[in-house]
């Protein structure tokens, strides 16, 4: 009789409004959405520490959510979201809800602490 397991996508669909979108869960991809989202908060500080205007500060705001949503959701999610919600502090709001949720649906894809113990000590006897 054969083993057989399910396999599980990698992929994590988001739909924001009438948008639909799909986020890669895959090991390399969550290597370069760890990597870019610290990029992103090193922006974010340095906008923090300096002086500006709000235009300047809007026309920022703008550009780092560009390139957040681009990352996470693809080249031209934002553009597309956009013309959806013409407002960037709804965008910013729709970003910390998306960030929040894929936070707990990757947490699905590790593996959970039982596990980790199983694992470990089978590592052990081996």
């Amino acid at each position: 009789m054969a083993i057989k397991i399910e396999t599980q996508k990698t992929e994590i669909p988001v739909v924001i409004g009438k948008l639909e979108f799909t986020v890669d869960a895959s090991d390399e991809s969550s290597l370069r959405l760890r990597d870019a989202h610290k990029n992103l908060l090193d922006e974010i500080e340095a906008m923090k520490a300096k002086d500006s205007n709000y235009e300047a500060d809007f026309e920022q705001t703008k550009e780092v959510l560009k390139k957040s949503y681009d990352i996470i959701l693809g080249d031209g999610a934002f553009d597309k979201l956009y013309e959806q919600t013409a407002s960037i502090h709804l965008l910013s709001k729709y970003f910390m809800d998306l960030a929040n949720s894929l936070t707990e649906e990757l947490s699905h894809f590790g593996v959970d602490q039982s596990q980790k113990a199983k694992l470990k000590k089978y590592m052990k006897k081996s």
